[in-house]
């Protein structure tokens, strides 16, 4: 996806809706602290407040598999300066939650895409298995023993894992957490044995050793972990799964309030600081249009709607 012209344009026009010295942008994340959102919060949340001359706050709310943080957005003043950085299991919960007074089409707005990152599927160091085969040999010899974490239930690292359970046959007990960080925490401690979770919340647990990779979820190998096989190259055919994030902001929002917070997105996404950091995590950075995101949403919900009435997941 690539940005129009539109945007140096845009950059250099005056701005009419962050004109409040002394005012900050909120930047909700529905997770606690430690995940992928959290961590492209925390680097873009200063490039783009100062674009904005705002003063930047990252707030987690994690809960309700991602819902609190959706409601405090839905009822968040249109101004463009409440919005919440999510990933595409925003598309879950719309789906999942189908009886909530929350609607993802008409309280909420696509904003800006921020970036895609493959699943990894990891395991705590003392589970006696270094390979994909020899992680599939151990869970069919004991089945239902081994555990996932996931940041809750309906969330990427859940719905990944149970695409992946249904692609490979392998029963495994899932453990939801409210948000990735704490699951990592007990998948160090052995408390969970295994997850599949995405690059940059795990990578540098990773360079510390403190979990040991298997394979990624992606169609291609990770240029950040060359030597680790896709679950593709390890026999499971019939899987892949590249979550991408996003930031998003309540309805009702001006048009041009949506398109000046695209364009100061989009120039933070190109921050020398910001693409080693994200991209040293194995994250590729992904700068669109409104209507491009817009678009991706909207796809992915008549995806995954089909998917997860198939998976049998309910909230």
């Amino acid at each position: 996806m690539r940005i129009h012209s539109l945007i140096a344009s845009l950059l250099l026009a005056p701005s009419i809706v962050f004109a409040q010295a002394n005012s900050t942008l909120t930047i909700l994340v529905p997770f606690a602290p430690g995940g992928t959102v959290d961590l492209f919060a925390r680097e873009l949340s200063g490039g783009i407040a100062k674009r904005l001359d705002v003063s930047p706050i990252v707030e987690n709310r994690g809960g309700a598999g991602g819902m609190i943080a959706l409601g405090m957005l839905a009822k968040a003043n249109p101004d463009g300066k409440t919005i919440l950085f999510h990933h595409t299991g925003i598309v879950f919960d719309s789906i999942l939650y189908k009886s909530n007074a929350f609607d993802i089409k008409k309280d909420i707005e696509p904003v800006a895409c921020l970036g895609t990152t493959p699943n990894i599927l990891v395991v705590t160091n003392s589970l006696p298995v270094k390979t994909p085969q020899e992680f599939f040999d151990y869970v069919k010899a004991h089945p239902n023993e081994l555990s996932y974490g996931s940041g809750g239930v309906g969330s990427a690292g859940h719905l990944a894992m149970e695409s992946f359970k249904a692609a490979t046959g392998l029963q495994l007990v899932h453990v939801p957490y409210k948000g990735s960080g704490p699951a990592i925490t007990d998948l160090i401690g052995g408390q969970v044995q295994v997850m599949l979770i995405t690059m940059g919340a795990i990578k540098p647990f990773l360079d510390a050793n403190s979990v040991r990779p298997l394979a990624t979820s992606g169609l291609k190998r990770s240029p950040a972990l060359q030597n680790i096989p896709t679950l593709q190259e390890a026999g499971v055919k019939n899987f892949s799964f590249v979550p991408w994030f996003g930031a998003f902001a309540p309805a009702n929002t001006p048009p041009a309030t949506l398109d000046k917070l695209n364009t100061v997105i989009n120039a933070a996404l190109l921050d020398p600081k910001v693409v080693n950091k994200l991209g040293g995590d194995g994250v590729d950075l992904t700068r669109c249009t409104r209507k491009e995101f817009a678009s991706l949403v909207a796809k992915d919900l008549e995806r995954w709607d089909g998917l997860i009435s198939k998976m049998n997941i309910s909230k």
